[in-house]
Parts: C-alpha cells; structure tokens; sequence
C-alpha cells in the first residue's frame, strides 16, 4: 500500500465491507499496485471509470467506497469539522481550567495536612502501567487518619508540588475517587466535632 492511497484513505473512504448493497450514488476505491497508486470510478449515473497511464480501467476488488457528494456538501462537511475540532479545543480549555484550579485546592489541603502533621509527598504512577497517558503521572499524596487519598497532576502542574517531598516507597491503597473523599469528609466532620463545631 503506497502513500497516495494511504491519502485517499484519509478522506472520507470507508471499508467495502459496509457499503450499501445498491451501490448507487457511490465511489470506489482500489490500490493499482506500488507503481501507478490509485484509482477510483463513480457510480450512480452510470458507471465512469479513470484513466490511468493512458489506460481505462474498471474496478473489480474496490477496498473503500464513499458516498457522493456535491462540492457544496463537501465544503458544509468540511465546515462541520471545523465546528467541531473549535468545540473539542474550547472544552479542553475548560477542562484544563478546571484541572488547574483544582490542584491549586490539593496544593492547600497537602500543605494544611502536613501542618497537622500528616505524611504528604509526591509519588509516580506504575511504570508498568502503559495504559496510563505519559503526562499525567505525576500523584500528589496525602496519608490521612482515615486513609490515604491521592490526586494526578498534568507535567504543566507539577511544579506546584515542589515544596513536597518524592515518596519513594509509595504505594496506592486502591482506593476509588468515591473513597478518597469520604475519608476527608469523615477526618473534616472528626475535626469539626473535635472543635464543637459540628453536631453530626
């Protein structure tokens, strides 16, 4: 499979597999061979096939097939992408806004944790875990009274987490987002009651 047909690929073509039984209204796509790349025919008014070195060829084991379209449709499909990767980068932005004001959150509960005197630090994710994306593996790390509770930062964020010491002997509880915080609400409703703030 040469490079020109790895483009064409890329451009709206979908397995053969899947194509409408009818076949009209559709294009086909084929590999020629290493040498001449490509080459695809229209169906739906009749049949029109490509030339190719000066030869005309009809398909006979099409790979892809694509539905037909007016340039206008083509420019709407490609608009809609555009819509769509705008949206994917503003709720990115979101979510890393989020993130951030987060970790600013964990950043000021580890340091009052360790005013308490609770063990606090800065811990790796498993190595070994190659599912886990490369940029966030960085663990802020509190061990609590009521158990050990953990967040993940992004590698643009770490550097929040530099007064804290590298826990080398770390090891998650396997605890679920869920329990990492009931046991801080149940240390913060213990301190609250300690301080006869809190009935419950």
């Amino acid at each position: 499979m040469n490079d020109k047909y790895e483009s064409m690929l890329n451009q709206g073509w979908l397995p053969i597999e899947d194509a409408p039984k009818d076949g009209a209204n559709l294009d086909f796509l084929s590999p020629l061979g290493e040498e001449k790349g490509f080459w695809y025919e229209k169906r739906g008014k009749g049949i029109e096939g490509y030339f190719v070195d000066n030869e005309f060829h009809e398909i006979e084991n099409p790979t892809h097939y694509r539905i037909q379209t007016t340039p206008a449709q083509d420019e709407a499909n490609r608009q809609k992408v555009r819509d769509l990767i705008e949206t994917v980068e503003v709720l990115k932005a979101e979510k890393n806004s989020a993130y951030s004001e987060r970790n600013k959150c964990v950043v000021g509960l580890m340091l009052m944790a360790k005013a308490l005197g609770f063990k606090t630090g800065v811990a790796q994710h498993d190595p070994f875990d190659t599912e886990w994306e490369d940029d966030w593996r960085n663990i802020a790390v509190i061990e609590l009274p009521t158990g050990q509770i953990t967040w993940h930062f992004h590698d643009s964020e770490v550097h929040l987490l530099k007064s804290f010491n590298k826990l080398s002997n770390y090891k998650w509880d396997g605890h679920t987002t869920e329990e990492k915080y009931r046991r801080l609400l149940e240390l913060t409703l213990e301190k609250a009651k300690a301080l006869g703030g809190c009935d419950e």
